[in-house]
């Protein structure tokens, strides 16, 4: 384990440490918009995998991710669980990304995030749990920060099996002048939230699950719109396609008719125009207001 500012930052430092200029990296769309920075950032090549959407429900296209490796991808970001569509990816997802990767020897940076932040019925698999090959090949970047709310202390860590890896990582670190330590004010919080935050973990998820069912219902029984069901993360990916509204139309849409901030989905890649994504880390009030001045916009159309 290393430490870092952020988890954007050890994307940063990765593909410094393991990319040359115009290498081509692999990112799966639509994603965080972070991913697409950390690469143009430092003169690499985009190399869009769309997912797959289908009755509402998103899978990995395996047989376009293969083609992508296969002209000369040096690296694969990983969103796991998947920020913003929701999804846990299966055990069997994620052997198959990594043998890939291992085929045409593509590094693994596997964000994991919200890797605490899983719904009932569904479990989060670390991709380099799976093997002590893949962990060699893999750069694991995760934080307290998202689940405890504790991103404003700049707690976070990597997890490198690798020596080699590990020791090039941390160079950069140290060559940015990032260095590879935590304040101390983000070395005890990280410590208490790991040791003493299950009760609290566990009561959020339910409050988290209980606001995504809440939103999904409501919505769907008023409007015309769908949400995607999340199995993971505080975030809710809702297709407005039936407005009938471009990207720009369908962001002022909700600023000035609904009165509500989501982010516009097509700041998540061209495969998220008709989308806007939903923080559901909020008390339930707010929730429900958010909800009802969505429903009301539309009928009032």
């Amino acid at each position: 384990i290393s430490f870092s500012k952020g988890v954007v930052t050890s994307l940063h430092m990765a593909i410094r440490a393991f990319t040359e200029p115009q290498d081509k990296i692999l990112i799966q769309t639509p994603v965080y918009t972070p991913f697409y920075n950390v690469i143009q950032a430092h003169d690499r090549e985009i190399v869009k995998n769309p997912l797959i959407e289908e009755n509402n429900y998103y899978t990995i296209n395996f047989n376009d991710f293969e083609e992508k490796l296969k002209s000369g991808v040096k690296a694969f970001i990983l969103c796991s669980p998947h920020n913003p569509v929701g999804r846990v990816w299966k055990k069997a997802e994620l052997e198959e990304m990594a043998r890939l990767c291992l085929k045409y020897n593509v590094l693994i940076i596997s964000d994991e995030i919200h890797a605490d932040l899983v719904f009932s019925g569904k479990k989060h698999i670390p991709i380099a749990s799976l093997s002590e090959e893949i962990a060699n090949h893999t750069i694991t970047c995760m934080a307290p920060s998202k689940t405890f709310n504790l991103a404003g202390l700049e707690a976070s860590y990597v997890i490198t099996t690798n020596k080699e890896k590990r020791k090039k990582l941390i160079e950069e670190f140290q060559k940015q002048g990032h260095g590879n330590g935590l304040n101390t004010m983000a070395n005890t919080a990280l410590e208490a939230a790991y040791n003493y935050g299950s009760p609290w973990l566990n009561e959020l998820l339910t409050v988290l699950e209980g606001h995504r069912d809440y939103v999904t219902k409501e919505l769907e029984h008023n409007t015309d719109l769908r949400v995607t069901p999340s199995e993971g993360t505080y975030l809710l990916w809702i297709d407005c396609s039936s407005l009938g509204l471009d990207a720009k139309e369908l962001k002022e849409f909700m600023i000035h008719k609904a009165r509500v901030g989501l982010n516009a989905g097509v700041d998540y890649g061209e495969e998220g125009k008709q989308y806007m994504r939903m923080n559901l880390a909020c008390p339930r009030a707010t929730i429900a207001e958010g909800t009802k001045r969505i429903i009301e916009a539309i009928k009032n159309r």
